[in-house]
């Protein structure tokens, strides 16, 4: 079955999964010293017999370090299961393979690395795409990283195989690491799955949670109540979004049966995505509107200190940066790590670690070298904004590769080799460059066009800058600038930045970069923002 029958299935209909999850010393007794799966065929008939629509495997389990050499009774045992599963079905039957969660956390909250874990899921995508199971199912996993990861190895090795990824959260809908239910589907949203799926580990308000994911993702949705006997009303869950009801393997299947009368002459309900654009990190969900405040300090220009500190990686400057900025008002941060030909990528990293261990708010990357820039989106928990790329066929090309595998947003630079004179130039090079995004399925609504501001010191014309937002604005697209270049080099700095930020905003601006600690220039935005507002009402 193809990704496009699948989503045509569940567009019309109400699926029903049983994982087998069978696990503990009981089945590896069973299954390696009496390697019968007749009871399992059996049980598994009665699943499907009572209307299970898909069948999930038990997660794939590669030995711990130090057991090498058994790799191949762990794959027997696996590949007996699935043989097992598709003998209790028929060619209807979808069967997905699950992926194991790693041994620990990745890190900084655990010791695994990026690259171990993605290559544990990748081995395990191959070996079930080996055993020619319809698609693979990333469930029970409450740490979005990891399931970020396992999302990025399965499309490594397959663009065609159904994924269905799922998180476990608790009663403050958020997982065991601290992610929000909504963090999670504004990031999976723009990933390359099939279904989205929550699981709890305590009790929720499931109808809630659901409702919550529905707000910020157009996926499919399957959710695994608590408690699958447990008398959950089915009946809302399907109003609430879900598409999918996942089960355990230990469900009476009378329960199944029960619940196909429940949902048999229920419709999917109908729903509506909200239309706002989101930054995330891995606990924090920040919305563009009215105006994303991006702080600009985490950058040593001109400070030779902190950029020694940097080189030294001495982050404490940095971190006290990050924390100031949050309290004054910033909805992301903009890190910029100076003379990157003086560093290397574990700077980057290492930074982005601190910074997640914290809490911080969601990042713009504004890294220049692209594989550094390219390895720490990687491993960001969080939806992203890169800043940035130019309309040439090289920055395009990385910028697209990054968003596809990592989800995010770009600033585009109103540029290519060169600085368009006028606003006209600047704006058609903008619509050249969105063109070629949505060329390759990225929407318009996930770039930010930057119209370019030059230092007035220059003899620069600011008016061009002013009609270039103002005219990306009629054309609906997004807007951000870095404040400060305006005042590059001059005095009264502040008051030259407040005046300038309140014309652009009054021309469409939707964001800049700036420094929230400026208390004039942030009393100019809020002025501004409210006289658009009643212009808007008006």
């Amino acid at each position: 079955m193809t990704r496009d029958q699948f989503a045509e299935i569940l567009k019309k209909k109400i699926l029903i999964s049983v994982s087998d999850s069978e696990t503990g010393t009981n089945k590896f007794y069973r299954e390696i010293v009496l390697p019968d799966h007749r009871e399992k065929v059996k049980r598994k008939k009665k699943y499907l017999k009572k209307g299970c629509d898909i069948l999930i495997s038990d997660p794939l389990k590669f030995p711990k370090r130090g057991l090498t050499g058994s790799e191949f009774i762990f794959e027997k045992i696996h590949r007996d299961e699935i043989s097992a599963t598709r003998r209790a079905g028929n060619e209807d039957t979808l069967i997905l393979g699950s992926l194991s969660l790693p041994e620990e956390f990745m890190q900084p909250l655990g010791s695994m690395s990026f690259d171990r874990v993605f290559e544990i899921f990748r081995r395990q995508t191959e070996f079930f795409l080996d055993c020619k199971v319809n698609g693979i199912a990333a469930e029970g996993f409450g740490d979005i990283k990891i399931l970020k990861t396992a999302a990025q190895a399965v499309r490594s090795v397959s663009e065609s195989v159904i994924l269905k990824v799922q998180m476990t959260i608790g009663e403050k809908m958020k997982s065991v690491s601290g992610t929000p239910v909504s963090a999670f589907g504004i990031l999976f949203d723009d990933l390359d799955v099939d279904v989205l799926g929550l699981s709890f580990f305590s009790p929720c308000d499931i109808c809630l949670a659901i409702s919550e994911l529905t707000k910020f993702t157009d996926k499919f949705i399957s959710v695994k109540p608590l408690n699958s006997g447990s008398g959950i009303h089915v009946e809302d869950i399907i109003k609430a979004g879900a598409g999918i009801i996942d089960f355990d393997c230990g469900v009476c299947p009378d329960v199944i049966e029960n619940t196909i009368k429940y949902v048999s002459d229920l419709k999917p309900a109908k729903r509506k995505k909200s239309s706002g654009q989101y930054l995330t990190s891995r606990t924090y969900i920040m919305g563009i509107d009215p105006f994303l405040i991006i702080g600009e300090r985490i950058n040593p220009s001109s400070r030779p200190a902190l950029q020694k500190q940097i080189l030294n990686k001495n982050f404490s400057g940095l971190i006290a940066e990050a924390e100031g900025q949050k309290s004054e008002g910033a909805s992301a941060l903009d890190i910029n790590l100076g003379n990157e030909n003086i560093l290397d990528y574990s700077h980057f990293k290492e930074l982005f670690f601190r910074l997640d261990k914290i809490s911080s708010l969601p990042l713009v990357p504004d890294i220049q070298n692209r594989k550094y820039l390219a390895d720490t989106i990687k491993e960001y928990p969080g939806r992203t904004l890169i800043n940035s790329a130019k309309v040439t066929s090289s920055d395009l090309s990385c910028a697209i590769r990054i968003m596809k595998e990592n989800g995010g947003a770009a600033v585009l630079l109103a540029m290519d080799d060169k600085i368009p004179e006028t606003s006209e130039k600047r704006v058609n090079l903008i619509l050249d460059g969105i063109r070629e995004f949505e060329s390759k399925g990225i929407s318009r609504d996930r770039i930010f066009a930057d119209p370019l501001v030059l230092p007035l010191k220059t003899n620069y014309d600011s008016a061009v800058t002013e009609q270039t937002v103002a005219k990306l604005t009629r054309c609906g697209i997004k807007t951000v600038c870095g404040l400060s270049n305006i005042s590059f080099g001059m005095t009264g700095r502040s008051f030259i930045n407040g005046d300038f930020l309140t014309k652009l905003v009054n021309c469409g601006l939707t964001a800049a970069i700036m420094n929230p600690g400026d208390k004039f220039v942030m009393n100019c935005l809020n002025k501004a923002l409210k006289q658009k507002n009643k212009k808007e009402e008006a």
